[in-house]
């Protein structure tokens, strides 16, 4: 990009800070995110309504400094996704606001495209359906929709794992201490690398996953609908959390979880 620019595509808007380097195709692949992230978990990336609300063009202030994209029209409810890619000149990480992801331009950035570009997304999908639910599950199914799609386009990196041996700090997961541990983690125990909710997390989707079928997100938002209502004024604690799995998937949740987790926690897919 020479300047401040932007491209409008199917499923996203795209804008680009100056001087920014993207692959050509770079709509093509967020939109492609998009469907996928969509198709596994049966959720729409801008939730149950008719798209995201206006949304006022903070991000532009917070990261560029100025808002130069204020000529778009920025539909009161858009169904498309904003992604912003911008260089990383001001110690900025990547990540996810409400309708929008911030990408933020490395040296490893090539490396990294698809897992960074999908892991945030899916943060902008899981809030949009799922609201302030669990820091835990949003990062889990971030790591885990990630993988899927680097995977689906044969983009796999080699060194991705998250150990399968342990939680940082913590006890090996058990049917006993499986719920404890959860508890722990998204209460702030997040190892002296700060992912335990990462590891956790991407390891509990894939059990939800496997053992409850594909639609068990969207198990889960009909629970939180069905006791909350609008999830724009619900923030569960911890405990408000682990009732609604639960209620959603039956009493022995965690137990259950901590017998899969001493099945399989030695695949490649959990260990580098």
């Amino acid at each position: 990009s020479s300047g401040y620019e932007y491209i409008e595509s199917k499923n996203s808007v795209i804008f680009f800070d100056k001087d920014v380097t993207v692959p050509a195709n770079i709509c093509d692949i967020v939109d492609s995110m998009v469907e996928f992230e969509q198709e596994l978990t049966g959720l729409k990336i801008y939730g149950k309504g008719d798209g995201f609300p206006y949304f006022a063009p903070y991000v532009e202030y917070s990261y560029i400094g100025c808002a130069p994209f204020e000529e778009y029209t920025y539909c009161v409810q858009s169904t498309k996704v904003r992604v912003y890619f911008i260089k990383d000149n001001a110690g900025y990480v990547s990540n996810a606001q409400a309708g929008s992801v911030v990408i933020t331009l490395s040296d490893n950035f090539e490396s990294n495209l698809y897992y960074e570009i999908a892991h945030e997304l899916t943060h902008v999908l899981f809030s949009a359906n799922l609201g302030e639910f669990s820091i835990t599950l949003t990062e889990g199914l971030a790591v885990y929709t990630a993988h899927a799609y680097e995977e689906s386009v044969g983009k796999r990196r080699k060194d991705f794992s998250y150990s399968g041996d342990y939680i940082h700090n913590l006890d090996k997961i058990t049917p006993d201490n499986a719920e404890n541990i959860y508890t722990k983690v998204t209460d702030g125990d997040r190892g002296p690398g700060g992912d335990n909710h990462y590891a956790y997390g991407h390891l509990l989707i894939t059990y939800m996953m496997e053992t409850y079928g594909p639609d068990c997100m969207q198990k889960l938002v009909k629970t939180i609908e069905n006791r909350y209502g609008n999830i724009d004024s619900y923030f569960p604690t911890t405990e408000d959390q682990i009732s609604i799995y639960k209620e959603t998937f039956g009493d022995d949740f965690f137990k259950d979880f901590g017998t899969w987790y001493k099945q399989n926690h030695t695949r490649p897919a959990f260990n580098k």
